[in-house]
């Protein structure tokens, strides 16, 4: 149930589905014959229940009239019914009387009431009144505000049995309906008695009771209008809407349910797998390892074989920056023949030794080959 402006005005459930499962501003307890005992949060809500049964089950109820004396009381009045929702049961009565015979079809049922005091419509109505009263109150005169709900339950009444109506009335069925204890009201004096209201089920009574009404009726009346003013009556132009606690709590089962699976989604998602060092096999590039025919090198980033893998090392003859063979890696040790600057063949390395014959100033053979150099005795 939603107690804000944007929630409905009235919401309504049976009476036994409510004590089985009733909101959370309530505490079930028992009494000792087993009798169901309602105890409520008072900073949260307004218990205003009137009905024989509802004294019972409710011990805590402020009750269906509520008598101020003060203009303190008055305001203290008007905030707690404006800030918290009003509870109150009702009884409602449906009963379809065939015409040809006496034969009555009586539907009976107790309803738990939560008006929305937030609610736009219903917070004018209440803030509204109650400040009439106040301004009668500072004149030192008695009043009495009166909100009478019932017509609305006898309304929700109609339209949830529309379509029986219609084929009791095809039968020749006259329907009444009717709804009490639906009533909230506050006042300095007293609550105006409803057995003389001029309705039509009463006026019926006051024929049969004729000497008896005659007497009481109109005395009652003048004495009621000179001193008390009586302000607000029937409450019309709301629809009440169903609220059901067993299907609540289902609905706040599945969506909690759908928050579970979300966030065990988020926990998968949050998990990796550690990155292990590649085997033998993969890291050689054998085709074993996977299991197929043909060489990996199609994972990037993945150990690959060493001719294949960007980075890695590759075979002697592919791999760019790395030892090749001597004739083809520029820069390294070739042959004599092909590397300037490396130790040749004495023919070919300037400055180096060479044969004797060749290298100038070292000593030559000594027959006949050196200058100035000792010859043989025969020559």
């Amino acid at each position: 149930m939603d107690f804000t402006p944007s929630g409905k005005p009235i919401y309504i459930t049976l009476l036994e589905e409510f004590k089985r499962c009733p909101p959370r501003f309530f505490t079930a307890t028992s009494t000792s014959h087993g009798n169901p005992v309602l105890r409520h949060d008072p900073a949260r809500i307004n218990v205003c229940d009137r009905s024989q049964q509802g004294k019972s089950m409710f011990p805590d109820t402020m009750g269906g009239v509520l008598v101020i004396t003060t203009e303190t009381e008055l305001q203290q009045l008007t905030a707690r019914l404006l800030e918290r929702p009003i509870f109150f049961t009702v009884s409602i009565e449906r009963s379809a009387s065939e015409v040809c015979s006496k034969v009555t079809h009586t539907t009976r049922g107790r309803l738990a009431v939560f008006v929305n005091t937030q609610h736009p419509h219903v917070h004018h109505l209440i803030q509204s009144q109650l400040a009439q009263c106040m301004d009668t109150l500072k004149q030192g005169k008695n009043f009495a505000v009166e909100f009478d709900f019932n017509d609305v339950f006898v309304t929700w009444m109609k339209a949830v049995y529309q379509e029986a109506d219609l084929q009791t009335m095809d039968c020749g069925c006259n329907i009444k309906y009717s709804c009490s204890s639906g009533k909230v009201t506050v006042t300095n004096y007293s609550e105006f008695e409803e057995i003389f209201a001029c309705t039509p089920s009463l006026l019926v009574m006051f024929v049969v009771c004729l000497p008896c009404c005659l007497l009481t009726f109109p005395f009652y009346r003048i004495h009621r209008a000179v001193n008390v003013e009586d302000f607000g009556g029937k409450v019309t132009g709301l629809q009440p809407s169903y609220w059901s606690a067993e299907a609540e709590m289902q609905g706040m089962e599945e969506i909690l349910s759908r928050v579970l699976q979300l966030i065990a989604q988020d926990n998968a998602a949050e998990v990796r797998t550690p990155d292990m060092p590649p085997s033998y096999d993969a890291a050689t590039g054998s085709n074993l390892a996977y299991g197929g025919s043909q060489v990996v090198n199609r994972q990037p980033g993945y150990p690959q074989p060493v001719g294949q893998q960007v980075g890695y090392g590759q075979p002697v003859v592919q791999q760019p920056g790395y030892a090749v063979p001597m004739g083809q890696h520029p820069g390294y040790a070739q042959t004599m023949a092909q590397q300037p600057g490396y130790a040749q063949t004495m023919a070919q390395q300037p400055g180096y030794a060479q044969t004797m014959a060749q290298q100038p100033g070292y000593p030559q053979p000594m027959v006949g080959q050196q200058p100035g150099y000792a010859r043989p005795v025969v020559q």
